[in-house]
């Protein structure tokens, strides 16, 4: 059975879907602004959730909050927000009666109050609005076992969930055109991660002078190393979300990824998304041996993990470009995991177990307040 048609026998017509007006659940989803989280978070959950089982659903950026929430939402989902605004719509939402669900796949406490984002957070009073809204949420989404300890001291129905991948047909792609006589790894990244590149910077320089047939290439965050190289390719962000993203990174055909990635104590709190990303468009990739990374890559089987100093990187560069055979089984097993476990009708029942907990739990409130609830995972 096709899981569409799974869950529209098994839940599209159950009465959390439906309201006692008998109009579908409309659902208000609030994220902090038009970037990946919250296309592969909130928006692609969101429409297929909406095709499947009928539920309306409205997409907003927090800039763009109404004074005050309609009283025709039935539950409202709040991504990476942290303004004053937020917090008083949060408000304004239990004093309706009108539960909403917190989402958070970053540790925002941590970042330096001397970069510019951290600065900003800084003067938004992040860290308190952040526990404000946590604490009053009917649950917490989080995306990392660190945010779930995290998390779990603002509120206990806080819940640790799968993301999907971005690409809804990993296995489904053509092969790309071949690019011989290149030979050509890459790195695809968001531009805040040059502490992240600079780990591989020096391995790359000394790699493309030993291989005169070697190209690096960077989607999203440029490498100021390697800047002015012949054989160094910059490509920025690619417009029109991730189907766009996924159809030029597939098209580069990249022999090797690299997802090299700083042990820090924010990094522990992010998720795999590079793995999925790059299983995903059947890249065989190398990735740091930490926490974000080992919960998913199967070494030598799924991908590469690798210490972060630059003999391991080198050998494990070398060891992928030489061997076929194994850079293969790799698109393949990786594939195969992430299209099992990320796909987007899997993330969505993840969703749903929330969904319906924090709606069922609403109506038996409006019932009788003194209920007890169940505690989060």
């Amino acid at each position: 059975m096709r899981p569409s048609r799974f869950f529209r026998r098994h839940f599209a017509g159950h009465s959390v879907f439906m309201t006692s007006e008998g109009r579908p659940l409309r659902i208000l989803a609030i994220g902090d602004g038009d970037i990946a989280s919250i296309e592969l978070s909130l928006r692609i959950p969101l429409r297929w959730m909406s095709r499947t089982l009928g539920i309306k659903y409205n997409l907003i950026y927090a800039p763009d909050l109404p004074n005050a929430p309609s009283r025709d939402i039935d539950l409202v989902l709040l991504m990476r927000v942290y303004d004053k605004g937020s917090v008083s719509f949060t408000r304004s939402l239990k004093q309706m009666g009108i539960p909403y669900i917190y989402m958070m796949d970053d540790d925002l406490d941590l970042i330096d109050p001397k970069t510019p984002l951290g600065a900003l957070l800084a003067a938004a009073d992040a860290r308190s609005n952040i526990a404000t809204i946590s604490k009053f949420a009917s649950a917490v989404m989080v995306f990392s076992e660190a945010l779930r300890e995290k998390f779990h001291r603002y509120n206990p129905e806080t819940f640790v969930m799968p993301a999907p991948s971005g690409s809804p047909h990993p296995l489904e792609r053509a092969t790309p055109a071949r690019h011989a006589p290149e030979v050509r790894i890459g790195f695809a990244g968001g531009a805040v991660h040059a502490d992240s590149l600079s780990i591989i910077e020096n391995v790359i320089g000394d790699l493309l002078e030993a291989n005169p047939a070697l190209v690096f290439e960077t989607i999203g965050q440029q490498s100021s190393g390697l800047a002015g190289h012949p054989r160094y390719r910059h490509f920025p962000f690619v417009p029109g979300g991730m189907g766009a993203f996924f159809q030029f990174l597939h098209s580069r055909a990249w022999d090797v990824g690299l997802a090299p990635l700083q042990d820090t104590v924010f990094n522990a709190a992010k998720t795999d998304n590079k793995y999925r990303t790059y299983a995903s468009a059947g890249v065989p990739a190398i990735y740091s041996n930490v926490s974000s990374f080992r919960q998913s890559v199967r070494d030598m089987e799924t991908g590469l993990l690798v210490d972060n100093t630059l003999e391991a990187w080198r050998n494990a560069i070398e060891l992928l470009l030489r061997d076929e055979t194994l850079r293969q089984s790799i698109v393949e097993a990786a594939a195969s995991d992430v299209e099992r476990r990320f796909n987007v009708p899997a993330v969505c029942l993840e969703y749903l177990r929330v969904i319906f907990a924090v709606l069922e739990r609403s109506k038996v409130c409006e019932v009788s307040p003194a209920l007890p609830t169940a505690r989060g995972a």
